[in-house]
């Protein structure tokens, strides 16, 4: 066949042609095989596999098979042959197509075709043969001679399907087999013990190897054997089967530790059937991580096993069993039940504790989960609880009796070993404790509940939650149950006790909290009476604070009544107002510190609560100033309070009568405050402390200078107020000892105001205001103004920074001001508000050119604000409030560290230049030149940008140089004049090829020469 390289293409055309003839193609298989077609391409026929008799059906068993054809017509030489076979006769489905050349014109040229059909379902088949001619592109002109056969294959009635194995499983009996690729189902037949016939206990479905029989009852005998089925064919089976006795697995109890040794008691249920069981065991180090067989134990009805070698206590141990009769084992339970040996628990201690007895030990083991606590009875040990901590408290246990106790340790329900001599403790509960109080001795009596089986009490101590409790005192007897501590308590200070029962060597548990109470010292009340802004009297008690008292409660009993009543509560302060007495009644109080529920003893004070007096009249006469008042009822005695003006009040003299006289000489004439005070039964009424006067005053007078305007001539306006009561006043106007009177005025006139234009300038002048009233002395009250000179005016001046690398400066000028006597500079830095005088400079100093001032005091960078003050002692000034502001700045330095070099970026050739940073600087403009053009800017490089610029501009063989300018505002450009060259080189190109000669070896090494120092060396540029 020479044209095998068109095949596939042959073949794809083939396809598209029957679909095309599709109609003929149906009809060519029922039609006479030479009534369509005149072999005019040669004619191929299907044959056996001698080539001697011509076939139209083929049987095949297997799983491959040849088909053998024979051309018996020659036709054109450039005709080719072709084979198809269907699924059915619709041609529905292309199971195979192979096509060929006739290699030559010679007749009966056999044809053998090799067919595998591993993944062919049994069945029947259908195929035909025949000519056609192609063009030269593949695509079929015409087909001739179609002939047709049919394919029978079988691929199952002479095979029997393999069994595998047959096994007993936890579920049931697991069967298993090899499977046909072709079978479609799977029937699988049992005959159980006594059985003839198979019976068919389930059918599977395509590709299924295996089964478990979970119809099977242990102790039984069972046989199994599988055929399989495509359609209508199926296999041939295994006639004997694979027999087996089902023995289920063994049911796992329990596996539990024995007595106090804790071995390993394994336990399962029994299984029907069984004569025997072995156990298997796994863990106990990492080599033991498979399951091994331990032991066989006999006897059907034997379900457990003691195993007294697993006493590693950092391990797990699993244990299994698997039934055994004869050759037939149960499968056993892979999971298995596992075990902890676990040690006994060392005992450490069992004592009395809040509620029971506390038992408390220590474990070795790993991996506990928890523990069983016992109490031994008469009986044996009696499981009181779990616990997972390593303590328990036995709360059933009773004051006064004694018990013993032991532990096991749990781990998935394994219990461990234990000690069987456990541990013995006698209980006593914890003394209740009842109640803290302090006496009138401020002793601290201590009570509790008595205890059970005790014989005496140890009494604890603690001051202010100290960290430990302090043993106090022993009170010997079971039946006693308090102690008074007699120590000397501090007030604001907590007194915490607690009490251990003893019986010999027995000890009960104590309250760790204890009871406490917090000791106050007793407040020391005191009395007054004082009238509120009603005019009705209150009694005023006040005391000392006490320490530690978080508030204070008022106590108060009236007559009649038979105990105090708290009228207030929690007070914070150490001064209470009654403000519900009567007057001339006698009151009771008591003052109480509180903290919480501390609180402290009192001691009770009286008074009399009594009105103060109200004064009616004061008045100057002949005799002296006679004073009345409104008498208070129940007041037996009057005190005469008198005080000058500042001055503090003095009593002058008592009275029984509500009138009084003060005949001294300076009470006519000096001015006095009079108040009075009431007292009844030696308790005093309080007084009115402002009292009431023997004079007139006028309550305030101001003088203030008003400038001239263009209406009016500059004057000083002077006010005044009245006081109450005046009939008249007289306005006086002094300067220095000079005073003249400017006139009397009547109070009915309603004159307050003095407008004064008889004034000069750079005068200060006094004006006093006199009052007048009959029966009163007369007071004054003065004001000053004054007619001042014109303010001096404002300084005119200059700043100017200087930077220098000596030290930098400020220079301040300015000119003299007329009539200043000296000069005051100011200066403040950015960021502060107040002015900070800096320098005086005396008239003297200052020419009639300028005066220069130089402020070397500065920092670089730092914005300064300066201002200039001209100063006269009888002059205002008028200054620059803003001043006017200055900066040194320090100059900007070249740039430095300049590079430019090649780079190629995007396949372009460019120039990169880079600098160093400078210090200050905010701009960078970077410049270039040739040797015939000047500096040009090429771009500008803003501060925070990375310091780089790309010249893509370059032309090769052109010599360039770059540079780099720096400027910042209020800083001069700065341009560096060195630079940076830059040459983008022409590339060197040989005015001839010449061809490489071979190479050959150098009749003589030469050494290198010596590397000698270039004629000219540059030196870098170094800061001075």
């Amino acid at each position: 066949m020479k044209k095998t390289g068109r095949k596939t293409k042959v073949l794809l055309t083939l396809v598209v042609t029957l679909l095309v003839i599709g109609a003929i193609a149906v009809v060519s298989f029922a039609a006479d095989k030479t009534a369509a077609y005149d072999n005019k391409y040669g004619q191929i026929v299907p044959t056996d596999s001698k080539l001697e008799a011509r076939k139209t059906s083929f049987t095949f068993y297997g799983d491959s098979a040849n088909l053998y054809f024979m051309r018996i017509s020659e036709g054109k030489k450039n005709a080719n042959y072709a084979v198809e076979i269907y699924a059915d006769k619709g041609c529905k489905e292309l199971i195979r197509s192979m096509s060929g050349e006739f290699s030559s014109s010679k007749g009966n040229t056999p044809l053998a075709i090799a067919w595998n059909f591993k993944s062919t379902p049994s069945g029947t088949y259908y195929g035909k043969c025949y000519t056609y001619i192609s063009r030269d592109d593949g695509d079929v002109i015409d087909t001739d001679s179609i002939e047709t056969f049919k394919i029978k294959i079988d691929r199952l009635s002479k095979k029997t399907v393999s069994l595998s194995s047959v096994k007993n499983t936890t579920k049931g009996v697991k069967i298993t087999w090899s499977p046909i690729t072709t079978a479609t189902k799977y029937k699988v037949m049992r005959k159980a013990e006594g059985d003839k016939k198979w019976t068919t206990i389930q059918t599977l479905g395509k590709g299924a190897y295996t089964y478990t029989d979970e119809s099977v009852k242990s102790g039984k005998t069972y046989t199994y054997t599988v055929r399989c089925y495509d359609g209508d064919y199926k296999s041939l089976y295994n006639k004997k089967g694979l027999s087996i006795k089902y023995l289920s697995t063994p049911k796992l109890v329990d596996v539990a530790g024995t007595t106090s040794s804790g071995y390993a008691k394994f336990t399962w249920k029994a299984v029907s059937g069984a004569k025997s069981y072995e156990i298997y065991r796994k863990g106990g180090s990492l080599s033991n991580s498979e399951w091994k067989k331990i032991a066989t134990v006999n006897g059907k009805n034997t379900t457990t096993y003691v195993d007294k070698k697993a006493t590693k206590t950092d391990w797990y141990y699993s244990y299994s069993v698997r039934a055994v009769n004869g050759s037939s084992k149960s499968v056993y339970n892979t999971d298995g039940v596992d075990f902890n040996y676990m040690r006994a628990p060392k005992l450490k201690k069992a004592y009395s504790y809040t509620n029971g007895v506390k038992i408390t030990w220590s474990d070795a083991n790993d991996e506990v989960e928890k523990y069983y606590v016992y109490r031994k009875t008469s009986s044996g040990w009696k499981k009181l609880g779990a616990t997972t901590k390593k303590y328990y408290t036995d709360k059933t246990a009773k004051s006064g009796k004694s018990y013993t106790y032991t532990v096991k340790p749990v781990s998935d329900n394994n219990v461990g070993a234990y000690n069987s001599k456990g541990i013995k403790e006698k209980y006593l509960s914890m003394p209740k404790l009842g109640t803290v109080t302090f006496d009138s001795k401020n002793y601290a009596k201590v009570t509790w509940s008595k205890v059970s089986g005790s014989d005496r009490y140890k009494i604890y101590r603690k001051i202010n939650s100290a960290e430990e409790w302090t043993e106090i005192a022993t009170v010997k007897g079971g039946s006693k149950v308090s102690y008074l501590d007699k120590a000397k308590k501090k007030s604001g200070y907590t007194y915490e006790y607690t009490v251990k029962a003893l019986d010999g060597s027995d000890t009960s548990y104590y309250n760790k909290t204890g009871i406490k109470k917090m000791y106050l010292s007793q407040p020391s009340a005191k009395l007054s009476n004082i009238m509120s802004e009603q005019d009705k009297v209150n009694v005023k008690i006040t005391w000392k604070a006490i320490k530690g008292a978080e508030g204070y409660n008022i106590y108060r009993r009236a007559p009649g009544e038979s105990d105090f009543t708290c009228i207030a509560e929690k007070v914070t302060s150490t001064t209470y107002y009654d403000t519900t007495v009567e007057n001339n009644v006698k009151y009771r109080y008591a003052v109480r510190a509180v903290n919480g529920s501390a609180i402290s003893r009192y001691a009770s004070v009286y008074i009399i609560a009594l009105d103060r007096p109200v004064m009616e009249s004061v008045e100057v006469t002949e005799n002296g100033v006679a004073l009345n008042w409104v008498a208070v009822e129940g007041a037996d005695t009057y005190y005469i309070h008198r005080k000058s003006i500042g001055g503090k009040w003095e009593i002058i003299g008592s009275y029984s009568l509500n009138a009084f006289v003060d005949a001294s000489e300076e009470a006519k004439t000096t001015p006095f405050s009079y108040t009075v005070s009431a007292e009844a039964d030696g308790y005093k009424s309080d007084y009115d402390t402002v009292g009431m006067n023997n004079f007139v005053e006028v309550t305030d007078i101001t003088a203030e200078f008003n400038p001239a305007t263009d209406t009016e001539l500059p004057y000083i306006m002077v006010n005044w107020t009245l006081g109450d009561d005046v009939e008249g006043y007289e306005l006086f106007k002094s300067v220095g000892d000079d005073k003249v009177s400017l006139g009397v005025f009547d109070t009915a006139m309603g004159i307050t105001q003095y407008k004064d234009q008889d004034i000069a300038i750079g005068t200060e002048y006094t004006y006093t205001i006199k009052a007048v009233k009959a029966g009163k002395v007369s007071t004054e009250k003065s004001a000053s103004a004054k007619f001042p000179h014109a303010p001096l005016v404002a300084v005119d001046f200059d700043v100017a920074p200087t930077y220098s690398e000596d030290g930098s400066y400020i220079t301040l000028t300015f000119a003299p001001v007329e009539f200043a006597e000296g000069y005051e500079i100011f200066r403040k830095a950015s960021g502060e508000e107040a002015w900070k005088k800096i320098h005086t400079v005396i008239a003297e100093e200052v020419t009639e050119e300028t005066f220069i001032f130089t402020d070397d005091d500065v920092d670089t960078e730092i914005t300064y604000a300066y201002t200039v003050k001209a100063v006269a002692s009888d002059r205002d000034s008028v200054y620059n409030e803003e001043g006017k502001t200055a900066t040194v700045r320090v100059p900007l330095e070249p740039v430095a560290g300049i590079i430019a070099k090649e780079e190629i970026i995007e396949d372009r050739t460019v120039a990169v230049i880079t600098w160093d940073a400078v210090e200050n600087a905010q701009t960078y403009k970077v410049l270039r030149k040739t040797a015939d053009s000047e500096w040009e800017i090429l771009g500008v490089i803003f501060v925070g940008d990375e310091l780089k610029f790309i010249d893509d501009t370059i032309v090769q063989g052109v010599q360039y140089a770059y540079t780099i300018a720096v400027s910042a505002p209020l800083r001069d450009e700065i341009l560096n004049d060195v630079g940076a060259d830059f040459l983008w080189a022409l590339p060197e190109v040989p005015e001839t090829p010449v061809e490489p000669e071979e190479p050959t070896e150098p009749e003589t090494p030469v050494e290198p020469e010596e590397p000698t120092e270039p004629e000219d060396t540059i030196e870098p540029l170094v800061a001075e």
